[in-house]
């Protein structure tokens, strides 16, 4: 084997992991263009032209594999997309809700599912446009839903299996927790429509993060708690509950454990330290944008990738402990993954950290553009629509330009040691300089 040799198979490797990346987005921002999204059965032909094309590429010759196989990258691409955002799949609790009466904005309905989100009473700072009759508070939740009931006749009724998250909104005096299994009844609202040319689509989110709508209950004697039905079930409702006490208890610590006695540092403190907004904090959150720095109440990425290099600085204080310096990144990422709601932004930067200790831990040679491309991969295939979101792009293309200055950095210290040893700088910008 030639000195070349692993430097040219880093370099095709990069290329293919970002080839991948790229021509996933672009199938998926072709694939959430309104005219293929409207096409008759267009997930299904787009799937199966994938295949074929998978196929072709498997059973046709060299030279065309390659074309063959970013073809059936882009095609996966675009009936992913549409496969995610399918508002109309009939599992889905606004279609059985639609089933049952189209022409209702409200509908009553009894579901059964687990609890996602503990209830919580969140104050609302009143508007100077709000309507008199508005709240002050609600109480609140989230609720995934596994099954509705529906009356097929005035004397039979069936739980149909359904898919999807609804919105609580409680009685004052009613309270769930999470991890509990529960039966509801309540009047169902359907996820908004896009009114304006210029608004999101709010359909094609909700769907792509499995959130069907909202219910208000009206009474707490209107929930029920059931037993799990399985082994699995109580396993999760388990953890949910567990993670649901430490947040209550961090939120307690913090001075945000009752909405009615909450002040603004006790919901500054939320913000910063668990991710937690609240209404409360609404009047000094305009101050910071005023002055431009309101990116500092929000926890990003970036506030991990912190705390995470401040736990390897202290580590490495003590000397060189690879293993404990593994396993203080994997303990900060699981506690960020209980204290802190697993939004977009802290979900990217714990992947990509992650991706990036347990390739350093294997101690293979490896290229962190290549790791960070397939990492980009994998969260477009979790949320498949951030490919046209802002906050995804600045993600990828900033992490991808620290990573590339770091390896320029880190190939020119390399040379100057080189030089200064005797031997010959290394002038070559190969994979070998970029790999660690």
């Amino acid at each position: 084997m030639t000195d070349r040799d692993p430097d040219h198979s880093a370099l095709s490797a990069r290329r293919r992991a970002l080839c991948s990346l790229g021509l996933f987005a672009l199938g998926i921002l072709l694939g959430a263009q309104p005219a293929i999204r409207e096409m008759p059965s267009s997930t299904l032909i787009i799937l199966g032209c994938s295949g074929l094309v998978l196929c072709a590429a498997v059973l046709g010759s060299r030279r065309t594999r390659s074309v063959l196989l970013g073809v059936c990258v882009l095609l996966l691409g675009m009936g992913w997309v549409l496969l995610r955002t399918d508002t109309d799949r009939p599992d889905r609790v606004g279609t059985l809700v639609g089933e049952l009466d189209p022409r209702m904005n409200r509908v009553p309905i009894e579901v059964r599912g687990m609890i996602s989100e503990s209830s919580r009473v969140v104050q609302r700072v009143p508007g100077l446009a709000d309507p008199p009759m508005w709240p002050a508070a609600s109480n609140r939740a989230m609720v995934e839903v596994e099954a509705v009931l529906v009356h097929e006749s005035a004397s039979r009724s069936v739980w149909l299996p359904a898919s999807g998250s609804l919105r609580l909104m409680l009685p004052d005096a009613a309270g769930v927790f999470a991890g509990e299994r529960v039966e509801m009844l309540g009047k169902f609202a359907p996820v908004l429509q896009r009114s304006n040319p210029g608004d999101p689509d709010w359909a094609a989110l909700s769907a792509q993060q499995g959130l069907a709508g909202t219910l208000v209950i009206e009474h707490a004697a209107h929930i029920r708690v059931l037993a799990h039905a399985n082994l699995w079930g109580r396993l999760v409702g388990g953890v949910r509950s567990v993670r649901s006490v430490i947040r209550t208890r961090a939120l307690e610590a913090v001075g945000l454990s009752e909405p009615e006695s909450g002040s603004a540092p006790g919901a500054m403190r939320a913000a910063l330290l668990l991710g937690e907004r609240d209404p409360v904090l609404d009047e000094v959150f305009g101050q910071f944008q005023r002055v431009g720095v309101a990116h500092v109440l929000a926890i990003s990425g970036f506030h991990l990738a912190l705390v995470v290099l401040m736990s390897v600085v202290l580590i490495r204080l003590l000397g060189e402990h690879p293993r404990l310096e593994t396993c203080a990144v994997v303990a900060v990422l699981i506690g960020v993954a209980v204290l802190i709601p697993m939004r977009p932004p802290i979900v990217r930067a714990a992947v990509i950290v992650g991706a990036m200790v347990i390739a350093t831990r294997f101690g293979r040679r490896y290229d962190r553009m290549t790791v960070l491309a397939w990492v980009g991969l994998g969260l477009l295939v979790w949320r498949p629509l951030d490919a046209m979101a802002m906050g995804y792009q600045l993600s990828m293309g900033v992490t991808a330009l620290l990573v590339l200055l770091a390896q320029r950095r880190k190939q020119t210290l390399l040379n100057l040691h080189r030089g200064v040893g005797g031997s010959a700088p290394v002038r070559s910008r190969g994979a070998r300089g970029l790999l660690r």
